[in-house]
């Protein structure tokens, strides 16, 4: 840029505005009403002019673009009178034009606001120490963790997403175990009770039991078998045999590892992994989890799970979301289902304790009707069936290896019969109006309600 000065640089007589000859200043209205006209000018002279009014226009621009949003008002740590009172500060700001000087003291006003600490920050910070330091981890988990509360002292638009991760690490049970006695007679009576037949499977679970109550190691247990032949009803019985909760986690249809191993927090919306979502669900380190339908996932995921079925690497375990921290997943036990082995690679199938779970036959069937399904399901004060009409019903299934379709047969009967009950004249009744309980199931019925 360039100004038309007086030839003498001594010369302190006041001037009329100057001329400017650059388009850029001349589209500068503040440089033109009030640094180049206003009365004040007069104390400065030519030359201070022509080296001052770059860096005026400079520096009144870098204040322009840093006034604050609202975004930024509603994401400050800072209490909520105080969000009141800048929210309030930005409306009249918006109000006023830049050459306002009361514009340039709200300006102030909200950075010192917004980049103070109020009292209910200090308090925060102080009880976020306390839940730090009272955690069952080790000094460098504990010391990540004061790493990210120190980052949400800094100014930013991702001071509540910083906040929200340092919850969701300090949910994590890290050192946390649970004690358990294991009881191979408890064991024993529990799985009889839930579970009829599959005397190899439980031989082979109690085994397991047994040597795990001498020894840390725990085998991965995958379990294979035709979908309805209670594969996820085993993996339960078999936690509650060990007195430790469980985790499901269904990673069949999953495209990649981001269920496994969590979003990156550059991504907004993201999260933790099953797996960290898990042992916050837990709260327990040496917790049971449950992959279910291993053989319809993708091939990203079995590199992941190898690295998870490995005890000696295991303990390495990072969560994209938590990164500042390792999981050491080395205590908890791990149960994998599948309906056959065909795509599993050989590297992961290596690492498996295989038991094999068959289809049920129709005698079969007919004793897990009557000694468990029917107790569970079936109101006996209300409905009768007969062993003739049960086997009727289970010729219905044919086609399902296991009881699952069953299942849902006599639920969906028990459930007609409570409408039944509530209201019999009903026109969606379809039983006679003048019914009796407990009412006696005929096949023809059976028909009428599942058609």
């Amino acid at each position: 840029m360039s100004f038309i000065v007086s030839d003498d640089e001594n010369d302190e007589e006041y001037n009329p505005p100057l001329k400017i000859e650059n388009e850029d200043i001349e589209d500068d209205e503040y440089l033109n009403n009030e640094f180049l006209e206003n009365g004040w000018k007069k104390n400065l002279t030519q030359k201070d002019i022509k080296i001052i009014g770059p860096k005026l226009r400079e520096l009144i621009s870098e204040m322009k673009q840093d006034v604050p949003t609202l975004k930024n008002i509603v994401n400050a740590q800072i209490s909520h009178e105080d969000k009141k009172e800048c929210l309030y500060h930005l409306y009249v700001m918006n109000d006023l034009d830049t050459q306002d000087e009361r514009w340039w003291e709200i300006h102030q006003l909200l950075h010192k606001k917004l980049k103070s600490k109020s009292t209910l920050e200090i308090n925060n910070v102080e009880s976020y120490e306390k839940r730090i330091m009272n955690l069952n981890a080790s000094n460098d988990v504990k010391s990540a963790l004061f790493t990210v509360l120190r980052s949400i002292g800094e100014t930013g638009d991702d001071a509540h997403s910083r906040r929200k991760k340092l919850e969701g690490l300090l949910q994590l049970p890290y050192d946390t175990v649970k004690n358990v006695t294991v009881s191979i007679e408890k064991a024993s009576k529990m799985l009889d009770d839930e579970l009829y037949g599959m005397h190899n499977v439980k031989r082979i679970f109690l085994e397991i039991l047994a040597s795990s109550s001498t020894s840390t190691s725990f085998p991965v247990i995958g379990l294979v078998g035709p979908p309805g032949t209670g594969k996820t009803h085993i993996s339960t019985i078999f936690a509650k045999c060990m007195g430790l909760e469980m985790y499901s986690v269904l990673i069949g249809g999953a495209k990649d590892t981001s269920i496994i191993h969590g979003g990156d927090n550059m991504w907004v919306g993201s999260s933790c992994g099953q797996i960290a979502r898990g042992l916050q669900s837990m709260k327990i380190s040496n917790g049971v989890f449950f992959f279910d339908e291993l053989d319809k996932t993708c091939n990203d995921i079995y590199n992941s799970l190898l690295h998870i079925f490995d005890f000696t690497s295991n303990k390495y375990f990072r969560d994209q979301h938590y990164s500042e921290i390792e999981l050491d997943l080395s205590r908890c036990k791990f149960i994998v289902s599948m309906n056959s082995l065909e795509n599993i690679p050989k590297p992961l199938l290596n690492r498996l304790c295989i038991i094999h779970i068959n289809g049920y036959s129709q005698e079969e069937k007919l004793e897990i009707a009557q000694n468990y399904l029917i107790p569970r399901i079936i109101n006996e004060n209300h409905l009768s069936i007969s062993p003739q009409v049960l086997q009727s019903i289970i010729k219905l299934c044919d086609g399902d290896d296991g009881v699952r379709i069953l299942k849902n047969i006599l639920q969906r009967i028990q459930m007609h019969i409570n409408l039944c009950v509530l209201s019999s004249k009903n026109q969606y009744a379809l039983l006679p109006k003048s019914i009796k309980f407990p009412y006696k199931l005929t096949f023809k019925d059976v028909e009428m309600i599942i058609k």
